[in-house]
This record gives C-alpha cells, structure tokens and sequence, in this order.
C-alpha cells in the first residue's frame, strides 16, 4: 500500500496511455502506460521506472534529430553531460555563458554550425563514458581470470565512504522513483 507523503492518506493508483513528462524540460516528451497516484488531499505522484535511461534516450533522440536543436533540446542535452553553462562556453568556444544562455531561452537562434559542435560535443563525452565502462568490463573479466576455482575463506570486507565514492560502476535505483509531477 502507498500512502500520500504529505497526508499519510492512502493513494489512489492508475495508469495514464500517455503521460506528458513536463519534468524532462522538454514540451514534446510523453511516456506510455505511466503509473499514477493520486490523493484526496490533491497531492499526485507519478512513477517513472529508469529514470537514467529514460533521460538517455530522449537525448539519444535528440541527437538524431533531422533539425537543428531548439534552446530547451539544448540545454536538456547541456544538463544530461553534466556542463554548467560557462563550462560549455568555454568548450565550444564561445565568450560567455550569456551566450549559452541565450541560445536555451530562445532569445538567440541557435547557427547550424553550434548545432553540429553540440551534438558532437556530447558524443564526445558519451564516448569517453562508454570507453571506461569498456575498461571496467575488461578489469573484471581479468579479475575472474584471476580467481580460484578452490573455495576460500571469507575475507573481511570493510565498506567505507571512499569505497562507495570510487566505485566503478553508476548506481543502480533497484526501484522506480517516485517523483512530483510538474504542473
């Protein structure tokens, strides 16, 4: 049973055919078959199942858009690399964040020539995430080269914060979140 964070109440559950996820920045983005809960105090949740590669393919969408980027493809694209603006102005060449900026509300036209060194720009970085995931993959497969095939004692295994900060691997959410839909 799931209860309203705010009230404690009950919630109502149902499925929408199509939910409009405001909540990627994007007006165009809608998911098939989402769960909904609703309260009577007014509160909705809404459940979106692998965030993380749901953000991926709406950019991975993006990236092969047949038309130039509009500002809110481009700072949702920004944001999924992880860049502050000044960081991406610097990389792409541009004086200022201003630019940037601009460019995300609209109140410059994005140049073809922008368009394109963007979307390089994050392959680019995609590209040097899936090469250390590759090397990962290849330490592991070494490592169980590496391995007995005698069982052995159990060795004590001390888990600390640096040990969960240099894992090397991105966490897992083993549950969907629960998030608060846009209005």
């Amino acid at each position: 049973m799931t209860t309203c964070p705010s009230c404690g109440k009950e919630l109502k559950k149902s499925v929408a055919k199509l939910y409009h996820f405001r909540e990627s920045g994007l007006p165009n983005v809608f998911l098939q078959n989402i769960t909904l809960y609703q309260c009577a105090c007014g509160d909705k949740l809404v459940q979106i199942p692998a965030l993380e590669r749901l953000l991926d393919a709406i950019a991975c969408n993006l990236l092969k858009k047949r038309t130039l980027l509009t500002g809110l493809e481009f700072r949702f694209l920004r944001k999924w690399i992880g860049l502050r603006a000044n960081d991406l102005a610097a990389l792409l060449g541009v004086k200022s964040r201003i630019s940037i900026s601009r460019w995300e509300n609209g109140r410059a036209p994005l140049t073809a020539a922008m368009d394109h060194a963007m979307r390089l720009l994050v392959m680019r970085v995609k590209e040097e995430a899936v090469k250390q995931r590759m090397f990962t993959e290849i330490e592991i497969q070494e490592q169980f080269e590496r391995i007995s095939a005698k069982p052995g004692k159990p060795e004590r295994m001390v888990i600390t914060q640096k040990t969960l900060d240099n894992l090397p691997f991105p966490p897992q959410h083993h549950q969907a979140p629960y998030a608060r839909p846009s209005a």
